[in-house]
């Protein structure tokens, strides 16, 4: 999965960023761009020692991570019952298909974000902590993959007197450009709610009886 937040093209002026110019997008290399490091949530880095293909650098390497994705599936999943209901881990990994390692970590994240509660002893799982239509889709999915940033140097604009990458005081205008765009992202994730995914459940088909 590709945090496309932590890819950074090379610093502008610099051979290797005149050559990226001149460069069909979905032919970069990997040794052409800048990994760092992403948090504690992301399963690996990429290496540095193949060709990006077409499929890397595809518009779906956008997407929210996995465990952002099994999160949400897993509240909505719990959000189509009544509040007080308790869930298994194994039941909502075999009705969602989420690895059952995977769905332990993710609720224990949910957890200490105060979206589940947990229930110790027999018949013990977890219960949501909080109606679905008071859980935004940023409350999921930041904790996982942080909030979003589409270039590096809009962090910058956040900050009083911080300087972007490209050294300039109070972001570049590449960052003024590109903040319409995180804010607009970043309002529909915390103005969307758990609720409004169960809201586009497909209707259910009527059942009718002959006598």
């Amino acid at each position: 999965m590709i945090c496309p937040a932590r890819f950074r093209i090379p610093q502008m002026g610099s051979e290797e960023a005149q050559s990226v110019v001149a460069l069909n997008p979905w032919e970069f290399t990997q040794e052409q761009f800048i990994r760092k490091p992403c948090a504690a949530h992301c399963s690996r880095a990429f290496t540095v020692d193949r060709a990006r293909t077409a499929a890397d650098c595809a518009p779906t390497a956008m997407r929210i991570s996995r465990k952002a994705e099994h999160a949400l599936r897993a509240l909505a999943a719990m959000a189509r019952s009544p509040m007080g209901t308790t869930f298994l881990n194994h039941e909502l990994s075999a009705a969602e298909r989420i690895p059952i390692k995977m769905l332990e970590q993710v609720l224990v994240v949910l957890k200490n974000n105060g979206l589940l509660r947990s229930k110790r002893g027999a018949g013990g799982g977890y219960q949501l902590a909080v109606p679905p239509a008071q859980i935004s889709l940023g409350q999921v999915v930041f904790p996982f993959d942080g909030a979003f940033d589409p270039v590096a140097c809009t962090i910058a604009l956040d900050k009083s007197g911080a300087r972007c990458e490209c050294g300039l005081p109070g972001g570049c205008p590449l960052a003024r450009t590109f903040s319409s765009l995180r804010d607009s992202v970043r309002g529909w994730f915390n103005a969307t709610t758990i609720a409004d995914i169960i809201a586009n459940d497909p209707p259910q088909e009527a059942v009718t009886f002959e006598i």
